[in-house]
């Protein structure tokens, strides 16, 4: 029995160094290499409410994100800036609670009302959103989208609180929470578009609120 135990615990003791070996090799650093992906076109803008092509859209979608986003294996709709949301009986009005912690790239934080300029912005003529009908669910976006009111603050959009927004619609719309996920209501940031207009995102540092953020556009 002396005998046999002997390379058993060798065989252990064997397979403990190699186990801490690629531990180690976990851990060690690495050079920094590039992930290329192929993207189509070269982007004809990075701007939430005015891009239309999927290519631009891959690329915005990884920069700004929304209220929810769309699952990758469902394709439903999941919270992203927002953690949770109520929805009244009738389905005309939507309580979005945002993460707490949210902040743009920039280290400034992201708040209700910054969902709700981003909103209003789309739906402003003077910003010529062709996807602007996107909101058309909100209460007032396609009568300040016309001309017919001049007043944005009229869009069913309000900051009820730093980390609230209260949305109002026409009518029930089920699909919703899914339109929450599409880059035209993504948010935006207000300081950076009024200091830099339609420049803004050329802007350094840009701030964004999705996962990546842009060092460089090389044409």
């Amino acid at each position: 029995m002396t005998f046999k135990s002997v390379p058993v615990r060798l065989a252990g003791t064997l397979f403990l160094c190699l186990l801490l070996l690629g531990q180690a090799g976990c851990f060690q650093r690495h050079d920094r290499a590039d992930f290329t992906v192929i993207n189509g076109p070269d982007p004809e803008a990075l701007d939430p409410a005015i891009i239309t092509s999927q290519a631009d859209g891959r690329i915005v979608s990884a920069m700004f994100e929304g209220l929810t986003r769309f699952n990758a294996v469902t394709a439903q709709a999941e919270p992203a800036l927002a953690k949770r949301w109520e929805i009244t009986d009738d389905g005309t009005v939507y309580t979005f609670h945002l993460r707490e912690n949210l902040r743009w790239s920039t280290g400034e934080p992201i708040t209700a009302a910054d969902i709700v300029y981003s909103w209003q912005r789309a739906v402003n003529p003077l910003t010529a959103s062709d996807y602007a009908g996107m909101l058309f669910y909100v209460k007032n976006a396609e009568a300040i989208n016309s001309g017919k009111i001049s007043d944005l603050t009229q869009l069913g959009a309000k900051s009820v609180d730093p980390h609230t927004v209260r949305v109002e619609l026409t009518g029930t719309t089920p699909f919703f929470l899914e339109l929450c996920a599409f880059w035209t209501l993504a948010v935006v940031p207000q300081k950076t578009i009024e200091q830099y207009g339609d420049q803004w995102c050329l802007s350094k540092p840009l701030p964004v609120s999705g996962s990546h953020t842009l060092d460089f556009w090389h044409v």
